[in-house]
C-alpha cells in the first residue's frame, strides 16, 4: 500500500504533462515561452515575462502581439528603441518561443521648467514638497517615473488641503527641439482651474441599526472632525481603522462638496458588517515507513464583535494524535485556548495614535493535557499582550510585544523507569519537572507582501525573542532551594533561559502569468538556559521534522545531532537547544486548481551544553561544534502535490532521506528511498514556508 501511495503521487504529479489538444497537420503545441534580455543590467526577464501572450496553439500572430506588448511596455519604462527578436524551436509537436530583448533608447534630463497655477497657497506648498520630488535631472525620461511622480505630488498637495487636485490635472511635456542636445522637461499642474484648500464639514457615520456597536468606539476611532483641514491622510487613518476592526465587511469613506459652505467638504461613512462569527477547521497528518501514523486537528470559533465593542474572542481547540500500529503505543494531547483581543492599546487613549492602525490589546489564557507513556503533563499558560501592524512604500510590518507571559507546568503520572532516568540526569530534570516559566516576549513579521500567498516576487523576515525568570532572580535570595538546589516559588522552580529565532524567506515567481516559484528559507534558532535552569523547558526547545520542517522526518524524530533515536521515549521526543535549517522548494502548475512540488531541505537541532563531556569526559553527539556540525546536518529531498482552492490550500507531501546524521552518518541511495524509516508522508494546510 506504501508504494501504491508513491506511485499514484507521482502519476498525478506527471499528469500535467498531458493535453487533449487536438492539432491539426502543420499545427504545433504552444510551449514554454521565455525571455532573455541583452545588454541591460537594469531590467530582468521577469520585467517583460508577463507581456507574452498566452495560448494552446502557435502562431506567428500571437507571437507578433507579443513583441508590441513587450515594446509598448518597454517604452513605458523609458526604452523608446528597443529591438526584440524571437527564437522558435520546434520539438516534436511543441514551438517554445525565446524572445531576445534588447532594451535601447533612453533619454536623460537636463533640466526642469515648472509650470503651476497663479495661486500663492498652491505655490509655498509646492515649493515645500520640491524636496521630495522624484523626477530630477539627470534621471532618465520615462512614462512610469511621470505617473509615479503625478502620485506623489498629488498625495503631498492634498494631505495639505487640495482636495480638487488629482493626478490627472498633471501633463509633462519633453521639449528637445528648442535647446538642441538637451532635453528640457516641463512639468505643468493645470492653470486652467483655481485650486483652494478645502476643510471638513459634516461628518456622519453610518451602520446597520442591527449591529450591536457602542457609538463612542466609532467616534473614538474615527479621524475626521468639522472645521478640520481636509487631508487624505486622515480620510486613509479612518479607512483603515475601521477595516482593521475585522468586523466590517467594507468600509467607504466618501467626501463631497458641501452644499451649503463651497470651502468645504462633507464626510459620509459607511461601515458594511460581514460575518460575525464563524468557526475555522485545520487539520495536519503524517505517517513514516516505520507505522507511526500522526493527526494534529484544530477547531477555532471566533465572535468579531463579543462586548459591542469590535472584541474578538477566539476559542481554539486542538489535539495531536499519534499511534504506532506495529505495537499500539499512543501519545495523546490536547489544548484549549482563550484569546480576547481588545482594538485598543490598554493604558493609552486611542486619540494619541495617528496612524492608521492603533496595537490592539491581546489576553490569552490556554491549557493543554499531554498523555504519552512515560509521563503526564499539563500546561497551563496565561500572557498579556500588545500586537499590531504597519505598511510603509510597500513595507508590511506585523509586531507583537508580550510584557506578560506566564506558564505553569504539572506533572501528573511517571512511569517508573522515566522517574529513575529523569532523576539520573540533571539535564532532563530541569527539562520535565514541574517549574513556572515568567517572563518577556517579542515577535516581529517584515514582509513585502500584502496578502499570505502573493502571485509575485516577495520576502520576509520572521524573529522571536523570550526572556524568562529574570526578573523573578532578583528575588531569589528570598525563595527557598528545592532539594536540586533550584530556587522556588509557590514550591516550584522558576525556569531561567533567553530564547531566540530568526528565519529569512523568499519567493521567486516566474513562468507564464506568473505561475511558477521558486520559494527558499533559512532558520536558525538559540535557545540558553542560565542562572536557576540547567536546560531549556521541554515546550521552548527546538525539533526537527513534521510537515513544515525536514519532512522525510516524523515530528520530533530527528537529532540531537547524531544522537541516535532515544529508547527513553515510546514516541520519539528528540529536541535541543539549537536549530539551523535550509529549505528550497520549486512550485509549479499541473492541471485544473492542481500543483506540483519539488523540495529539498537540510537541518538538525543540538545541545549547547553536555553535563557528558563536562563532568565524565565523554564525547557527546549531540553538542553543537563549529567546527564539525555541518557533518551532522540531515538532507532530504521529496515530491509534492497541492489543491489551492483560494481561500486554502490543502497539500500532500512525500520526503526522502538523502542523508541520515545518526552515528557516523549514512547516505541513502534512491533505490532504498521505500525502505523501512527512509520516508514519511504528510498532510497539511498552506504552504510549508
Amino acid at each position: 500500500m506504501k508504494v501504491r501511495l508513491s506511485i499514484l503521487l507521482a502519476c498525478a504529479l506527471m499528469s500535467g504533462a498531458c493535453s487533449t489538444t487536438q492539432l491539426a497537420p502543420g499545427q504545433y503545441k504552444m510551449g514554454k515561452s521565455k525571455a532573455r534580455i541583452v545588454d541591460c543590467p537594469d531590467l530582468a526577464p521577469s520585467d517583460v515575462t508577463s507581456y507574452i501572450r498566452g495560448a494552446d496553439i502557435y502562431s506567428e500572430s500571437v507571437v507578433e502581439s507579443s513583441v508590441l506588448n513587450i515594446n509598448n511596455h518597454l517604452k513605458y519604462l523609458g526604452y523608446y528603441n528597443s529591438d526584440i527578436k524571437t527564437e522558435v524551436k520546434y520539438k516534436g509537436k511543441k514551438a517554445k518561443v525565446t524572445y531576445l530583448v534588447h532594451p535601447e533608447g533612453r533619454i536623460r534630463i537636463d533640466s526642469i521648467l515648472f509650470r503651476l497655477p497663479d495661486n500663492r497657497e498652491l505655490k509655498e506648498d509646492f515649493n515645500l514638497y520640491k524636496r521630495f520630488i522624484s523626477v530630477k535631472p539627470g534621471d532618465f525620461l520615462s512614462e512610469e517615473a511621470l505617473v509615479d511622480e503625478s502620485d506623489r505630488s498629488a498625495s503631498f498637495l492634498r494631505n495639505r488641503g487640495f482636495y480638487d487636485i488629482n493626478k490627472n490635472q498633471y501633463s509633462y511635456i519633453a521639449d528637445s527641439v528648442s535647446s538642441p542636445g538637451r532635453m528640457i522637461l516641463e512639468y505643468q499642474l493645470r492653470t486652467d482651474f483655481v485650486p483652494f484648500k478645502y476643510s471638513i464639514g459634516k461628518v456622519n457615520i453610518h451602520h446597520p441599526a442591527d449591529l450591536p456597536f457602542r457609538e463612542s468606539v466609532l467616534r473614538e476611532l474615527n479621524n475626521i472632525h468639522p472645521g478640520d483641514r481636509y487631508s487624505d491622510r486622515a480620510v486613509n487613518i479612518v479607512y483603515g481603522r475601521f477595516s482593521n476592526l475585522k468586523l466590517f465587511n467594507s468600509v467607504n469613506v466618501e467626501l463631497t462638496p458641501s452644499s451649503t459652505d463651497s470651502t468645504k467638504v462633507d464626510c459620509d461613512i459607511t461601515l458594511t458588517p460581514s460575518g460575525i462569527q464563524g468557526f475555522k477547521a485545520d487539520v495536519e497528518a503524517s505517517v513514516n515507513s516505520t507505522g507511526l501514523f500522526g493527526i494534529s486537528p484544530k477547531l477555532s470559533y471566533y465572535h468579531r464583535n463579543i462586548f459591542h465593542g469590535g472584541e474578538i474572542l477566539n476559542l481554539d481547540f486542538n489535539g495531536n494524535f499519534q499511534r504506532r500500529f506495529t505495537d499500539g503505543v499512543t501519545s495523546n494531547e490536547f489544548g484549549a485556548s482563550a484569546t480576547l483581543s481588545l482594538p485598543r492599546f490598554l493604558g493609552i487613549s486611542t486619540s494619541r495614535f495617528r496612524s492608521e492602525r492603533i496595537p490592539l490589546t491581546e489576553i490569552k489564557a490556554s491549557y493543554n493535557y499531554q498523555s504519552r507513556p512515560e509521563y503526564i503533563r499539563h500546561l497551563t499558560s496565561l500572557s498579556f499582550s500588545y500586537t499590531g501592524n504597519n505598511s510603509a512604500w510597500k513595507r508590511y510590518l506585523n509586531y507583537k510585544f508580550t510584557p506578560l507571559r506566564l506558564n505553569m507546568v504539572k506533572l501528573g503520572r511517571l512511569s517508573e523507569s522515566f522517574n529513575e532516568v529523569v532523576h539520573s540526569n540533571p539535564m532532563l530534570l530541569s527539562s520535565y519537572l514541574d517549574h513556572i516559566d515568567a517572563g518577556v516576549g517579542a515577535n516581529i513579521y517584515f514582509s513585502d507582501a500584502s496578502v499570505p500567498n502573493p502571485k509575485t516576487d516577495f520576502k520576509y523576515l520572521r524573529a522571536s525573542l523570550s526572556l524568562s525568570g529574570n526578573l523573578l532572580s532578583l528575588f531569589g535570595g528570598l525563595m527557598p532551594l528545592d532539594k536540586i538546589g533550584q530556587r522556588t516559588i509557590f514550591s516550584l522552580p522558576f525556569a531561567q533561559y533567553a530564547r531566540a529565532e530568526i528565519q529569512l524567506g523568499k519567493t521567486f515567481r516566474f513562468g507564464q502569468m506568473n505561475k511558477e516559484a521558486f520559494a527558499a528559507r533559512f532558520l536558525l534558532g538559540v535557545g540558553k538556559a542560565y542562572g536557576n535552569s540547567s536546560s531549556l523547558p521541554y515546550e521552548e526547545s527546538f525539533y526537527c521534522g513534521g510537515a513544515n520542517s525536514m519532512r522525510a522526518w516524523q515530528a520530533r524524530s530527528l537529532g540531537p545531532g547524531s544522537c541516535e533515536v532515544s529508547q527513553l521515549f515510546s514516541i520519539p521526543s528528540q529536541v535541543g537547544d539549537m536549530k539551523i535549517e535550509l529549505d528550497a522548494e520549486y512550485r509549479f502548475p499541473l492541471f485544473w486548481k492542481l500543483h506540483g512540488a519539488f523540495f529539498a531541505e537540510a537541518g538538525n537541532v543540538w545541545s549547547l551544553d553536555s553535563s557528558a563531556e563536562r563532568l565524565l569526559q565523554v564525547e557527546d553527539p549531540s553538542l553543537f561544534h563549529f567546527k564539525s556540525f555541518y557533518r551532522q546536518l540531515a538532507l532530504d529531498c521529496g515530491i509534492g502535490l497541492r489543491m489551492d482552492i483560494d481561500l486554502i490550500v490543502l497539500r500532500f507531501d512525500m520526503g526522502f532521506k538523502i542523508h541520515d546524521p545518526v552515528g557516523d552518518g549514512r547516505w541513502v541511495t534512491p533505490d532504498q528511498w521505500f525502505g523501512r524509516n527512509n520516508f514519511a508522508f504528510h498532510f497539511g494546510v498552506g504552504y510549508p514556508f
